[in-house]
């Protein structure tokens, strides 16, 4: 709150607080929608005063006319802007207990807002974005079979792409919100995952895991109709085979899909697809802490210049007093 005049403030903390509040309603302006259909927060905080962020800022410090209405309703929406930027921080309400099996990507994608029931960071989206399309197409497929693997390729998918872009919480929350969104349990995929990891470990030696379930219930499965592959389950080849002292490599996986019978073709792209993709993600991770440290300095940069004409401003003011007295 504030509501000091720039004489008793003094002018450079004045536009120290002007440019971080102009700051926040240009971040308020950019913050994507809160719901499926909701208006963002720049239309709900400043299309009623008809003014940009940065007027509505003005208003709140008394320096768009005080008697003027339109000033009035910018301050108003500045604040409900400030108001929804914080509402942003709080953890959403939990969604619905369960959600139904997604037919189609479009229903995939309606399960996880009603999961999450937040915006999701640019980073982190086209990672959902991909694990609800290539797990829903598996799924449509009469074939499909939920089984351990899957999950453990799910799980490990998760904490591999979602590390890095959101905090603890955040990651394990947009990771629930996939499971839930595909019509699993998150108890379960969990609890799947975990037993088959710890299993895998106490096999010891690859050819003792090949053997065990649930490996060994795929290799005597029926040719027809064939084994429906995907990507999490393939990721969950991927991710038993260092438990087991295999490097991975195409060998290791011609190797281990002939032992389960199914088709190494997929696998070998995906894991190529998967390398490239951790390449790529740690590129955009430091290419974004690079954008943020550049504007910080270019702020810090802008607020030294001001504060710095503030001050000879303010001298030449006081020398001038001086000189009348």
């Amino acid at each position: 709150r504030i509501s000091m005049s720039a004489s008793v403030m003094g002018k450079p903390l004045l536009l120290a607080a002007l440019s971080s509040c102009f700051a926040i309603a240009d971040a308020a302006a950019l913050l994507p929608p809160a719901g499926v259909r909701a208006p963002n927060l720049r239309t709900a905080a400043c299309a009623s005063a008809a003014v940009p962020p940065r007027a509505a800022v003005r208003a709140m410090f008394g320096l768009g006319g005080r008697d003027d209405k339109a000033a009035a309703e910018a301050a108003a929406a500045a604040a409900a802007a400030v108001a929804a930027m914080e509402a942003a921080k709080t953890p959403a309400p939990a969604g619905p207990a369960t959600l139904p099996t997604p037919k189609t990507i479009s229903d995939a994608k309606t399960n996880f807002q009603a999961a999450y029931r937040r915006p999701v960071g640019p980073i982190a989206q086209g990672f959902v974005n991909e694990m609800l399309s290539s797990c829903t197409v598996a799924m449509a497929s009469p074939s499909f079979q939920y089984n351990q693997i899957f999950a453990l390729g799910l799980v490990t998918l998760c904490d591999t792409f979602l590390e890095g872009t959101a905090s603890e919480r955040e990651k394990e929350e947009l990771r629930d919100a996939i499971i839930r969104a595909l019509g699993f349990s998150v108890a379960e995929v969990l609890a799947d995952s975990a037993s088959l990891r710890s299993s895998a470990e106490g096999c010891g030696t690859e050819a003792a895991l090949l053997a065990s379930p649930p490996l060994a219930d795929i290799a005597a499965m029926p040719a027809v109709p064939p084994f429906k592959y995907s990507y999490a389950f393939g990721a969950g080849l991927l991710a038993l085979m260092p438990l087991v002292g295999v490097e991975q490599s195409a060998e290791a996986i011609d190797r281990w899909c002939g032992a389960i019978n199914i088709s190494s073709k997929k696998l070998v792209k995906d894991w190529a697809f998967f390398e490239s993709s951790i390449d790529k993600l740690a590129e955009a991770r430091v290419m974004l802490a690079e954008m943020k440290a550049a504007a910080k300095r270019k702020e810090a940069a802008k607020l030294k210049e001001q504060a710095e004409a503030a001050a000879k401003e303010a001298d030449e003011a006081e020398a001038a007093a001086k000189a009348n007295a």
